[in-house]
């Protein structure tokens, strides 16, 4: 009898887990698809990103309702709870990587004109980066492998560096004419929604840490 409620708590486990890396996915690309649509000035994929977010919203939730149920039906003790907490912040974490995704988005459609080369290249990589950042940090968080999750969380300073790079590049721009302005903003709003959601990856690694160790022993 115990090993039948053990095997059924595993495959609830298995399901929180698949259910958390699938919208894992949808948000690391959301990212790279906001990077591409503000480059190509597309505003129709633009406005499909910004609607498509209410399904990121819809599946943390029911996500969470799953994780809760398996809470309260499981009684769930020591490491094993600590990854079903897990799980739920983890999933809070990607819907607001899917907002920065929805707030790129949302410049493209606002920018008066676009954006200089030598800064779309600097937004790009950030979005490459903070999408592969994330990706690999949701297969460390599968693995519970908590050097993995450790070097990725590294990895964001080297995001932290290129928004410096594009807050250089934009301080150097001219001051005329009037858009000039409008669209240094925008560039730094951009750069900014990627640099805090490399940070939400460092977020999901330090959570990997305590859920293996037991310990927020991060430094």
């Amino acid at each position: 009898m115990a090993s039948t409620i053990r095997s059924h708590f595993l495959q609830e486990l298995d399901h929180l887990e698949r259910e958390t890396l699938t919208l894992g996915e949808m948000v690391a690309g959301a990212l790279t698809e906001a990077a591409r649509l503000l480059r190509a000035g597309d505003l129709e994929a633009a406005h499909r990103l910004i609607a498509w977010d209410k399904q990121v919203n819809r599946r943390r939730y029911a996500t969470e309702e799953q994780a809760l149920l398996v809470i309260a039906t499981q009684q769930p003790v020591a490491r094993d709870i600590r990854y079903v907490a897990a799980a739920l912040d983890v999933v809070g974490e990607l819907e607001r990587v899917g907002d920065y995704a929805k707030g790129i988005a949302s410049i493209t459609l606002q920018l008066p004109e676009p954006l200089p080369p030598a800064s779309l290249v600097l937004l790009d990589r950030m979005a490459a980066e903070a999408a592969a950042m994330l990706r690999e940090s949701l297969a460390a968080f599968s693995q519970r492998d908590v050097l993995a999750a450790r070097a990725i969380a590294a990895r964001d300073d080297t995001v932290d560096a290129d928004f410096r790079a594009l807050f250089r590049q934009v301080m150097d721009w001219p001051r005329e004419p009037e858009t000039v302005l409008e669209m240094a903003n925008f560039a730094l709003w951009a750069g900014h929604n990627l640099e805090r959601a490399a940070d939400r990856v460092t977020n999901i690694c330090e959570r990997i840490v305590f859920t293996e160790t037991g310990r927020w022993d991060w430094e």
